[in-house]
């Protein structure tokens, strides 16, 4: 379980909207009405993560950072505590990146560990993974929402499923179809089938092809048909639109984006779609 956005925008108004939503990820994972409605605890306290994109005319610059106060301070309420002030710092150091640049990429993920995942800052998101295509070395990123058959995965992957969460391998499987060729659309509609409780991801594509760089991003939700409707309401998709920005936010990030005014233009709900990213 999570809070996340996935999104790209391509003009200084764009980077304003941007550094809005990453303020509203800290809001929403310190103070949750639906996670409570189904856990009992508003927090998503255990870990964060961000891969940010962004660049301004001389260039693009890449930050990647992940972290989980679990590794020093155990998984009690101490970490919980020092996670959200960290996670805090966090979304305004990305919001100011974000406010000088004219375009770029981010992806910014707190985390809601199940009782059996794997804790620590090795097991937040992103999950990054570099494969090799005929155009060179790509990045791949990975930040999802929800949960999917781990020992399946592990299993096709041949890997201890005690020793990794259930988003990494599904990183893993990912990055490796997309190496083999397959598009998109192709390996999200292949990845259906390990859905638990919900199948909302984001996932970015760098590469350095003719000199330039390209990143694009993809988001997709598949949520199975017998949930109930409380997490309907958590897991639902929002991907928004507007002339400047586009991409995937979580439900509570929209929420609070409403009560705050940030006009996000068109908004969608769509499941088994493939939502681009692209920054140009």
């Amino acid at each position: 379980m999570c809070r996340m956005i996935g999104v790209v925008w391509s003009s200084s108004e764009g980077s304003m909207i941007v550094a809005s939503l990453s303020r509203l990820v800290y809001e929403a994972a310190r103070n949750d009405p639906l996670l409570e409605s189904i856990a009992g605890d508003p927090r998503h306290c255990h870990g964060y993560g961000f891969f940010l994109v962004y660049g301004s005319g001389r260039g693009y610059r890449m930050v990647y950072e992940r972290y989980d106060a679990a590794d020093e301070l155990g998984v009690g309420e101490d970490s919980c505590r020092e996670n959200l002030k960290a996670l805090e710092e966090a979304s305004e150091r990305v919001a100011r990146l974000v406010e000088g640049s004219e375009r770029g990429l981010l992806l910014f993920h707190a985390r809601r560990a199940g009782r059996s995942e794997p804790r620590g800052s090795m097991h937040a998101h992103p999950f990054i993974h570099t494969i090799t295509s005929r155009e060179g070395p790509r990045v791949i990123a990975l930040i999802h929402n929800g949960g999917v058959h781990k020992d399946t995965l592990a299993s096709i992957l041949d890997v201890d499923p005690a020793e990794y969460t259930d988003s990494h391998l599904l990183a893993v499987w990912l990055a490796r179809q997309l190496s083999d060729g397959k598009t998109p659309s192709e390996v999200f509609s292949e990845a259906r089938k390990f859905t638990r409780s919900a199948l909302d991801v984001v996932v970015a594509d760098v590469a350095h092809l003719g000199g330039k760089l390209r990143a694009r991003g993809y988001a997709y939700s598949h949520l199975p048909g017998d949930i109930d409707e409380k997490r309907v309401e958590y897991y639902k998709p929002v991907f928004y639109s507007t002339p400047s920005s586009n991409g995937y936010i979580s439900s509570t990030v929209l929420m609070l984006a409403r009560e705050r005014g940030i006009r996000l233009g068109s908004i969608r709900h769509d499941q088994d779609r493939v939502f681009m990213l692209e920054l140009a």
